[in-house]
């Protein structure tokens, strides 16, 4: 796509953009007056200018990250910097506590300033070394907590057990279909048709069987727009 085009493309994107927000205003109106959903007429004009101006509104919105991510490391910037400061004043308050008044507590009218003692404790540094320990004391069991459920191996587990009823059934109704045509053939664009009503047919089916704490999300249809503008 050549500079020029690119230009006029983004030129006509803008104007778009500002026509569809009259257009989608004109449209709440006719709701509100026809109490109620009122169409209105559409054509291929119309939708490429939508189709626009919903490209121009995208690019506007990766610009607007790109703005707002400076302004974030602008600011992370200036609360690191407070940060960097209040662990400078910590440093010299706790050393006039520690050394100046003798570990005593200070009492301000702002505020107070002591050393707090925090208990010992004791942490684990090398799991593997640990795990040895305990399986030589006959005691690693009783430190092991049962493993997360692999949800990923689950959910295949039973996508792989629908994918293989659907086969069987799809194998048996294409295998009809050939005997039934008289050029003993059917052709793919036919065999993924098959595969869908199969599946639309035996989706219920297997969601009635499914097990307690596993549930089915049913195929749906969404939008999707592919812009040629890069």
């Amino acid at each position: 796509m050549s500079a020029e085009l690119l230009d006029a493309l983004v030129f006509e994107g803008e104007e778009a953009a500002g026509s569809l927000q009259e257009m989608m205003a004109e449209m709440l109106g006719n709701v509100e007056q026809g109490g109620g959903y009122v169409r209105s007429e559409l054509d291929e004009y119309t939708i490429r200018k939508m189709m626009l101006a919903r490209e121009y509104n995208k690019k506007d919105i990766e610009k607007m990250k790109a703005m707002k991510s400076a302004i974030m490391r602008d600011w992370d910037r200036r609360i690191n910097k407070k940060n960097e400061d209040i662990a400078a004043i910590d440093s010299i308050v706790d050393n006039f506590v520690r050394n100046d008044n003798k570990g005593k507590k200070l009492s301000l009218d702002i505020g107070t300033a002591y050393l707090q003692k925090k208990p010992h404790k004791i942490k684990v540094e090398n799991e593997d070394e640990v795990r040895q320990h305990f399986a030589e004391q006959n005691m690693l069991e009783k430190f092991i907590k049962p493993g997360p459920l692999d949800t990923g191996l689950s959910e295949k587990y039973y996508m792989n057990e629908f994918e293989e009823i659907v086969s069987s059934i799809v194998e048996l109704e294409v295998d009809r279909e050939k005997q039934l045509s008289e050029s003993k053939k059917v052709t793919k664009k036919r065999e993924k048709e098959i595969r869908e009503e199969v599946i639309e047919r035996e989706l219920p089916k297997f969601k009635e069987k499914l097990p307690n704490g596993f549930a089915l999300t049913m195929p749906t249809e969404s939008l999707t727009i592919r812009s040629n503008i890069k």
